[in-house]
């Protein structure tokens, strides 16, 4: 994603956000004696909703901006918010359901589980490592990866899950069929 010039705002008064010049902050309250941070703080539905408008930006091919995407993380993992997290979940799920479309093993995976799990596994993963850890993304692009990699294992760890589960049923199939030969 592209990057404007930008201003340092606020969201929920818990920490910067680069936003590009010209976009109006959220309105404040007539009462805020402070104008930096407190009138320039973005809701995190105010700032789902512009991280959505960014991603269709960047997939038209337009100017972008990953700052609000960014700073939803940031909320999500770092501040452990949960209506950023499901924020997250609002804007990254069709991604998510376009690299599993994508996969190479989607078909053998959509076998055994429906697209709905896979994308709750891939988030549920995602969710586990960054908010252990902590993880700040300093790009957005760098959360994808992440995000793709945490895919790509829910998958392959089912489709190894149901294979183990087939050759234990298989061989224990074999095991009864070898014990009945030998006892008749």
């Amino acid at each position: 994603m592209r990057d404007g010039t930008i201003e340092m705002h606020m969201v929920n008064g818990k920490g910067p956000l680069a936003l590009p010049r010209g976009l109006p902050p959220e309105p404040s309250s007539p009462g805020s004696a402070e104008p930096a941070a407190a009138e320039r703080a973005l809701s995190i539905s105010a700032l789902v909703e512009q991280c959505r408008r960014e991603i269709q930006a960047y997939h038209r091919g337009e100017p972008s901006n990953e700052a609000y995407g960014l700073e939803l993380l940031y909320c999500a993992i770092v501040q452990e918010d949960q209506d950023a997290w499901a924020g997250i979940q609002q804007c990254l799920s069709e991604q998510v359901r376009g690299w599993l479309y994508g996969h190479p093993r989607r078909e053998a995976a959509l076998r055994w589980e429906g697209e709905a799990s896979y994308v709750a596994l891939a988030f549920e993963r995602f969710w586990q490592a960054t908010v252990q850890q902590k993880v700040a993304f300093r790009t957005l692009a760098g959360a994808l990866v992440y995000l793709r990699a945490s895919l790509n294992g829910a998958l392959l760890d089912t489709l190894r899950a149901y294979a183990h589960g087939m050759r234990n049923e298989i061989v224990a199939s074999k095991q009864k069929m070898i014990g009945d030969v030998s006892s008749s």
